[in-house]
């Protein structure tokens, strides 16, 4: 692994794994907007066809079948956003989503 790629991954913690459902942010400042998260692990997730959002800001992610997530944005660039959870997920839940929306990597 390239130094720089072993820097992002220590820094993001844990392994992300492919994903592939639509879901929704949610923000004080942007109101609701559609997405597709595209990677998830249990710290955070990677985002898509977001609206332009700003490092630090905070924002509720919906996914079908369960509870708002609160999520910092770690990064955004062109409409692609890097989100880390307030609280991490579960494990468990984790798996649940891989095994129902999991693209392979």
């Amino acid at each position: 692994m390239a130094p720089i790629m072993a820097q992002a991954s220590e820094r993001r913690g844990l392994h992300r794994r492919g994903i592939a459902v639509e879901g929704e942010l949610c923000s004080i400042r942007l109101g609701r907007s559609s997405c597709a998260v595209v990677d998830l692990s249990p710290t955070g997730c990677r985002v898509i066809r977001t609206p332009r959002l700003a490092p630090e800001d905070r924002v509720m992610l919906r996914l079908p079948s369960f509870a708002p997530r609160g999520a910092r944005v770690a990064w955004w660039r062109d409409g692609i956003a890097g989100l880390e959870f307030g609280t991490p997920l579960g494990t468990a839940v984790v798996d649940h989503i891989v095994a129902r929306h999991g693209t392979r990597d």
